[in-house]
């Protein structure tokens, strides 16, 4: 899922809990502890990095990372759960 707008990393991450939350409820979970990851990583990025720092702060692995779109694993949909052609 991706935000049209920037907004705070504590709210997506906040939205994102919410979901896997609800998730878990729908099938009958008491939580939903195994995902994959949330980006972003932490509420905050780490002092030093916000300008010209040390660093960029979370890595995104894109879900094109090569093997994983080869074997069908992972790709970008439409709302027909078509793949693109392009990835």
């Amino acid at each position: 899922m991706f935000f049209e707008e920037p907004l705070l990393a504590s709210v997506a991450r906040r939205f994102g809990i919410s979901l896997l939350t609800k998730g878990a409820e729908s099938v009958n979970l008491k939580n939903f502890k195994s995902y994959d990851r949330m980006l972003p990583a932490q509420d905050h990025m780490p002092e030093g990095r916000k300008s010209g720092g040390a660093g960029l702060g979370n890595l995104i692995a894109l879900p094109l990372q090569g093997q994983a779109l080869k074997l069908g694993n992972s790709a970008f949909i439409d709302k027909e759960w078509n793949s693109y052609s392009n990835q």
